[in-house]
């Protein structure tokens, strides 16, 4: 997916589903708007706000946070003797990976008083699948599959922004989402028809790593 296309497709997929009903199959799509480099062009990107909840859990407690620079509430206050909850806020961004020309999702996550998570955190708010970490190797900065080359989740740069961002790697995105596309009613799209399906394919490849419906 060229940027040209990657441009195309989002503003497409913003048209698209504004006005669609919320539903688990639309809420995906609903509530992105796009962004142009005040001074660059071909910079643009998507981005919403999202809603979330960090919970505390037993693996957490159980987790060397002094390593990872974590502070938790005391139980006294804790909602329940085992997990507590509270409110998070998620900046999400899809950008136009230059090196793998595909769409990228980052992100950023603070609690109530501004602060960001730190990976341990991060991954067990409601963001993320629950079995996202399952045979993983985690360091505070990265979450990576055993036997993979990049990690499936670190910390990088927004390529517009410049600020820093949690993203997912897309290395593998082009080989998945293509092999969604080939099924045969995708056949005979034009070609604006096609990136826009693309593109809603890449979403459902990103809802098996975190749910995108909020």
């Amino acid at each position: 997916m060229h940027r040209f296309d990657f441009d195309s497709a989002c503003h497409r997929l913003i048209e698209k589903y504004k006005d669609a009903g919320t539903s688990p199959a639309t809420a995906a799509y609903k509530g992105w708007v796009w962004h142009e480099h005040p001074a660059v062009t071909g910079l643009g990107y998507m981005s919403r706000k999202t809603i979330h909840t960090r919970t505390r859990s037993p693996y957490l407690d159980s987790l060397d946070t002094g390593d990872l620079g974590l502070e938790y509430e005391d139980d006294a206050t804790a909602t329940s003797p085992t997990r507590s909850c509270d409110i998070v806020t998620c900046h999400q961004y899809v950008v136009h990976s230059a090196s793998f020309q595909v769409p990228a999702f980052y992100f950023t996550m603070h609690d109530a008083n501004g602060s960001p998570l730190p990976l341990a955190e991060l991954i067990e708010t409601s963001l993320f699948r629950r079995d996202l970490a399952v045979s993983t190797q985690q360091t505070p900065y990265s979450l990576t599959q055993g036997g993979s080359n990049f990690p499936l989740l670190s910390q990088g740069e927004h390529p517009t922004l410049g600020t820093a961002c949690w993203y997912l790697h897309p290395c593998e995105t082009p080989s998945a989402v293509n092999e969604l596309m080939s099924d045969e009613q995708n056949a005979g799209l034009s070609d604006a028809e096609h990136w826009i399906r693309w593109l809603e394919q890449w979403f459902l490849l990103l809802g098996t790593a975190v749910d995108a419906r909020y």
